[in-house]
């Protein structure tokens, strides 16, 4: 009886990696900033429709909705910028505790170094973070000072 050959090959196209609940959380994280933007965006295009030469009723309070509206987006981009960084050097100091765990890498010195230095990274961008979040909401009751 001839017996058919079942060669597995390795692809990684095709393996499947569940993604962790640091992931998760920051693609959660991810659509915050968009539903935000989108909100502010439709305010700004509620007052004056997007394309038309029309001006706003009133110049000042429509400049200020503006204002208020760019300076939100630019601190979400700032937060978002961040929460890359510190997910990155996560993962960074994950993956070197793996591969310093399999004991085949000759580098091992080199490895430690790394997730020393991604360590002291992430808890820097965590000091980093909660200094911009106290930041925000300073400018938050700055803005609304000023209504």
């Amino acid at each position: 009886m001839l017996q058919e050959s079942t060669t597995v090959q390795w692809d990684p196209i095709y393996v499947y990696r569940d993604p962790g609940i640091a992931f998760r959380i920051y693609l959660l994280f991810l659509v915050v900033p968009c539903v935000v933007t989108v909100f502010h965006l439709v305010r700004v295009w509620r007052a004056v429709l997007p394309f038309t030469s029309k001006r706003p009723p009133l110049d000042s309070a429509y400049l200020r909705l503006l204002q208020i509206s760019t300076n939100s987006i630019k601190r979400w981009i700032g937060l978002v910028c961040l929460a890359w960084g510190l997910l990155t050097s996560a993962g960074v100091y994950h993956v070197c505790g793996i591969m310093f765990l399999e004991k085949s890498i000759r580098g091992a010195p080199i490895l430690l170094w790394i997730q020393d230095f991604s360590a002291a990274l992430s808890m820097a961008l965590s000091v980093v973070v909660f200094l911009y979040l106290v930041r925000w909401y300073l400018l938050v009751r700055i803005e609304r000072f000023h209504d």
